[in-house]
């Protein structure tokens, strides 16, 4: 069993971040005592860290194959880690302020494309759009939590859905308000309000 995840290459800019973050004694983890599926007390652990080098462990359940983090941030940890923006730092190489910048760019260059018959054959980005509308019809308001940049909320108002976004990162956060979108900073706890379609795309 491997016990070390061989990281990607990584740029100077990138070592650094990871380093202060591995390093940063405001970071705290919790230990899980039981498998959050199945109660099992058994685990394996399948790396000790994550592909940037982040001190992460990643485990396996060996009752029923739940695969896991464990220990993990504890929530306060991962909501500095995920307001400072020091993620997207890492994971798109390159500081805060380029990262507005180019985030910006990206994003008024996205055309969104009409929902069309989704192709199961292969995976494209908008799939999930094209899935969603091909099986409802009748919704009007749409949720994106960890709505990111945000495209998702320009492709439902493509079809004239009211969309709406929650987002801890700042940057992005910035670049919706440049772009006139209907988002606010935070977590799933900030939701107060109903919507007749959520979407939580890469965070369980």
């Amino acid at each position: 069993m491997f016990r070390e995840y061989l990281c990607i290459n990584l740029s100077q800019l990138q070592k650094n971040e990871v380093n202060n973050f591995n390093n940063n004694p405001k970071i705290f983890y919790e230990t899980l005592i039981n498998c959050e599926v199945c109660n099992s007390k058994k685990f394996t652990i399948l790396f000790n860290n994550d592909r940037y080098g982040i001190n992460q462990k990643t485990c396996v359940c060996n009752n029923c194959g739940f695969i896991f983090s464990n220990p993990r941030m504890t929530k306060s940890s991962a909501e500095f880690f995920y307001n400072s923006d020091l993620y997207r730092k890492i994971y798109e190489d390159t500081d805060k302020e380029d990262l507005f910048i180019n985030t910006l760019k990206e994003m008024r260059g996205y055309m969104p494309n009409p929902p069309k018959k989704p192709n199961f054959s292969k995976y494209y980005y908008t799939l999930y759009f094209d899935f969603i509308n091909n099986e409802i019809n009748d919704f009007e308001t749409v949720l994106d939590i960890g709505c990111g940049k945000g495209k998702k909320l320009l492709d439902f108002r493509l079809i004239n859905k009211k969309s709406f976004g929650i987002e801890p990162s700042n940057i992005c956060s910035g670049v919706h308000k440049e772009l006139g979108l209907n988002t606010k900073i935070g977590f799933i706890e900030s939701v107060k309000e109903k919507y007749d379609l959520v979407i939580l795309s890469h965070l369980l």
